[in-house]
């Protein structure tokens, strides 16, 4: 007879007890149905437990495919999704994500859960809520260290049981408000009132309604060179050239199966004769693309062994992270949201790349 105990992979680095709990909010969620209450043009937010950044939440389900909600934490989701929202560039949502802590419950059909899902479901002898069919089985994910896909620790358990129970209560609260007609509520961000604990159910009137506005792009880490590079960088002779440099990022695959990754590149292309003259892949989920484009700018002039007159971003972040560096190396650098050559370069390549 097979031992109903979880096996310790199963279980990754939480006790049994926690998956129980989350587990319950997620019932909890799927319950409430929240995708047939909240519109799609509205946010839910509230401020992170721990580090005090704002945190937003999402409902996944407007097209009948997807059944879910999605909590994204920090000052990068704040500025993608305001810029979505408010501006229409949804492109920001997938081009900063891998600067965001993401968290998932997502409902799919039972044959969708990975094996360590269903051991862990069935230990648990966890069942749907009842007369449930299809996608209502939860699966609970987070994202990050550059958008690795893995079972919340920890810490991660806490915090989404401290934020889930404030977003049920809005949804309620929203809903109720809304009776049979959800499409008169108001656009925009339902912001949970500060202070308020959960122990009662939330008034429509508690919560305060924001417009979508944009905010400023958060400042990026600048690239630290080394003093050594620098000075034999700028003994180089400066020639009169103009590079367009940039990094990206985006969900790849080995082949034609599932074995996705997280790429990230930088790519440096001459605006003359449009040839490729430097390349650099991410070491790491977690190597920032501050740090690409800067190992990138130092591939370049050492490859090419002068400094060129200019170098071209489409973002803004990533030239200010690379402002010191182009100071000590008298290089212009200029903004400039195209670039034909580096576009043209990211159109032909394989579309497994992801970027």
């Amino acid at each position: 007879m097979r031992n109903s105990t979880l096996k310790k992979t199963a279980l990754s680095k939480l006790s049994t007890e926690t998956w129980v709990g989350l587990y319950a909010a997620a019932a909890e969620v799927f319950a409430l149905k929240p995708w047939e209450i909240i519109p799609p043009g509205i946010l839910l937010k509230t401020m992170h437990p721990l580090t005090g950044e704002p945190v937003f939440g999402s409902i996944m389900g407007e097209m009948g495919e997807v059944f879910g909600v999605s909590i994204q934490s920090g000052k990068w989701a704040e500025y993608s999704l305001m810029k979505a929202f408010a501006e229409g560039e949804e492109e920001l949502l997938v081009a900063n994500f891998h600067r965001v802590l993401s968290f998932k419950i997502e409902f799919v059909k039972k044959v969708e859960l990975s094996g360590t899902d269903k051991d862990r479901l069935k230990a648990l002898a966890y069942k749907p809520p009842g007369g449930a069919k299809g996608a209502c089985w939860p699966m609970i994910e987070v994202m990050k260290e550059g958008c690795v896909q893995c079972p919340p620790d920890v810490g991660d358990a806490d915090i989404i049981s401290e934020l889930l129970p404030r977003f049920i209560l809005m949804v309620r609260a929203i809903g109720e408000h809304a009776g049979d007609s959800p499409d008169r509520l108001p656009e925009g961000i339902a912001v949970w009132p500060e202070g308020r604990t959960v122990e009662s159910p939330l008034q429509w009137e508690e919560i305060e309604w924001r417009p979508f506005e944009t905010v400023p792009e958060p400042v990026c880490e600048v690239f630290p060179l080394d003093e050594f590079t620098a000075a034999r960088l700028k003994e180089l002779p400066q020639v009169k050239q103009q590079i367009e440099l940039d990094a990206f990022a985006g969900f790849a695959s080995v082949g034609e199966g599932e074995r996705a990754f997280f790429m990230k590149l930088g790519l440096a292309l001459d605006t003359e004769t449009e040839m490729v003259v430097g390349l650099e892949v991410g070491t790491s989920g977690t190597d920032l693309l501050e740090n690409i484009v800067g190992r990138l700018l130092v591939q370049v002039v050492s490859k090419l062994k002068a400094r060129p007159t200019r170098i071209l971003l489409s973002q803004k972040s990533l030239l200010e992270a690379l402002r010191p560096v182009a100071e000590k190396l008298r290089i212009e650098l200029r903004h400039q949201k195209h670039l034909p050559a580096l576009e043209q370069a990211r159109a032909s390549m394989p579309e497994h790349f992801g970027v």
